[in-house]
């Protein structure tokens, strides 16, 4: 039983390493491209998908058409060039119904 206890912090600080929707976003849907899985959170006017998967290395010229393809799946608009912008883990876009 008091080895249980040892672990308890570990789990603790595991749970707060998995990602919540951002702010605005209440609704959310889960897209895999190519090996990449994301949720996608959207509005009428902006995006955010987030990375759920595990990719060793992962580089931004290779998550971000995923991460395009994925926000256009989910959401059916395309997006504003120019407006990507983050990292292979968060990527925010401008879109347009």
């Amino acid at each position: 039983m008091a080895a249980m206890w040892r672990y308890l912090p570990l789990l603790l600080a595991a749970a707060c390493n998995t990602p919540g929707p951002p702010g605005q976003y209440r609704l959310y849907q889960t897209v895999e491209v190519e090996g990449s899985r994301f949720r996608v959170y959207h509005d009428a006017r902006t995006a955010v998908a987030i990375r759920t998967n595990l990719d060793l290395a992962p580089r931004t010229a290779t998550i971000f058409p995923r991460a395009e393809s994925a926000i256009l799946q989910a959401t059916g608009c395309r997006i504003i060039p120019g407006t990507m912008q983050g990292d292979p883990a968060l990527i925010h876009a401008d879109i347009v119904c």
